[in-house]
């Protein structure tokens, strides 16, 4: 189990860093690569969770999108990120 979470927040952790190179190109995908890659490693690492919510209290815009995001995605992958919101924002 401790190995399918590592190799999961590995690939999450891959998917933020395309995402930040993608963000170059001139097709906006890199955003949603990024929001994807943090949906996936606060549902695989529940230890990600606060550093996403020092990283959300730190850039207001990305929390901004972030609680976009969550009200078009199914509960099931909304739920981890409504936990890392900051509390300034509830």
């Amino acid at each position: 189990m401790m190995v399918i979470r590592f190799v999961i927040s590995v690939l999450a952790i891959a998917m933020i860093v395309m995402g930040f190179i993608a963000m170059i190109s001139p097709v906006p995908l890199g955003i949603f690569v990024i929001f994807l890659g943090l949906i996936i490693l606060t549902l695989a690492n529940p230890h990600a969770r606060p550093f996403l919510k020092w990283i959300r209290e730190r850039w207001p815009w990305l929390s901004k999108r972030l609680t976009e995001a969550q009200e078009n995605t199914p509960p099931a992958l909304s739920d981890p990120l409504k936990e890392t919101e900051p509390d300034q924002w509830r």
